[in-house]
């Protein structure tokens, strides 16, 4: 838009705008979902395997610990995982689904 004609603005350029901004959320959130159900499926195959470091017994474990106050770090050591695991698991970043 131009400040030297004064032209009204252009209903179609907001439509446009709109549009690809839909989209690209739109693409974001599938994008997202697909990111999630990877990750369960890998989860599920690694409990499986016996590959998995995280086990759901496990996970509460740490949620009990933390509840009961002791610190990341000394849960970390506990169970000989890294401080960001653990706090991944306490703010259900990790393991959103498990109780």
């Amino acid at each position: 838009m131009s400040k030297w004609l004064d032209l009204p603005p252009d209903p179609y350029d907001r439509m446009d705008d709109t549009f690809e901004t839909d989209y690209i959320e739109a693409e974001l959130r599938d994008a997202l979902r697909k990111k999630r159900e990877r990750s369960d499926r890998q989860r599920e195959i690694a409990l499986v395997d016996g590959r998995a470091k995280l086990t759901p017994s496990l996970v509460r474990k740490i949620r009990a610990d933390a509840a009961a106050g002791a610190t990341q770090n000394a849960v970390a050591d506990k169970y000989g995982l890294s401080q960001g695991t653990v706090g991944r698991v306490i703010r259900r970043t990790l393991w959103a689904n498990l109780d």
